[in-house]
């Protein structure tokens, strides 16, 4: 199993904007994600802690605006990990938990 460095605070913010520059995300989603730079995560960890900011950071907004931001984790996984066998394995993942899920 991969082990994930995740980018530095000053790396990582732009990378985030890259993928989705939305006012809410950029406001609420981020400053989470920014607290998680530099840490280490595996594949799977990756997608639970997007996954869980999202829930949190989101839980009020409607279930359309959730559900764009969960499309969005794939984008997030390239621009968040550096290794693409990692990448791909953590986006391999997300495709198995969310392949039954309409979002």
């Amino acid at each position: 199993m991969y082990k994930i460095v995740l980018p530095s605070r000053e790396m990582m913010l732009p990378r985030l904007i890259e993928v989705s520059d939305d006012r809410y995300m950029v406001e609420h989603l981020y400053p989470f994600l920014l607290k998680q730079a530099g840490k280490t995560r595996v594949p799977v960890g990756v997608i639970v802690m997007l996954d869980t900011a999202i829930a949190t950071f989101m839980e009020d907004l409607p279930l359309i605006v959730q559900n764009g931001a969960i499309k969005l984790i794939p984008k997030f996984v390239d621009a968040l990990v550096e290794d693409r066998k990692a990448a791909l394995e953590a986006k391999n993942f997300y495709n198995e938990v969310y392949k039954d899920i309409a979002v």
